[in-house]
């Protein structure tokens, strides 16, 4: 099998560009790269991009419309460095609240299309820990 290293990139379909942009920049933290066309935002040390389409943009080759995500989980290294999202978060006025559970610990946003967009730090060797090879993941 050929080797994956990653994703590359995500398209989010948002009603608004410049609200979404904002949003991505001031509320998480992702950097705006300009293109020749289009733009993009990627996280310092983060190893993929987002791009913005139109949600009511007619005739794109790769999907309906109203095709969507359910929502974005971005890997967080530790939950330690979930509780820092956290106070960064809520210095920000943004009520975080940090959710355990089996497979690794999350904060909950919501973009302002509502799409959720989950920071998530992986239990390690747990199912969701994509540094553990699967052969190797213990059963949550």
């Amino acid at each position: 099998m050929a080797e994956l290293v990653g994703v590359a990139h995500l398209v989010l379909r948002v009603t608004d560009w410049r609200r979404s942009a904002t949003w991505y920049q001031e509320t998480l933290g992702f950097e705006r790269r300009q293109g020749k066309g289009f733009s993009g935002f990627s996280h310092p040390g983060s190893n993929f991009v987002l791009l913005f389409r139109p949600a009511d943009e007619a005739g794109v080759s790769s999907g309906e419309p109203t095709q969507r995500l359910e929502h974005i989980a971005l890997h967080v290294p530790s939950v330690e460095a979930l509780e820092q999202w956290g106070e960064d978060l809520r210095g920000k006025g943004i009520d975080t609240e940090i959710e355990h559970g089996g497979v690794g610990s999350s904060i909950t946003l919501h973009d302002p299309d509502g799409l959720e967009v989950e920071l998530f730090a992986p239990r390690l060797g747990g199912v969701l820990d994509p540094g553990v090879p699967a052969a190797e993941v213990a059963a949550s």
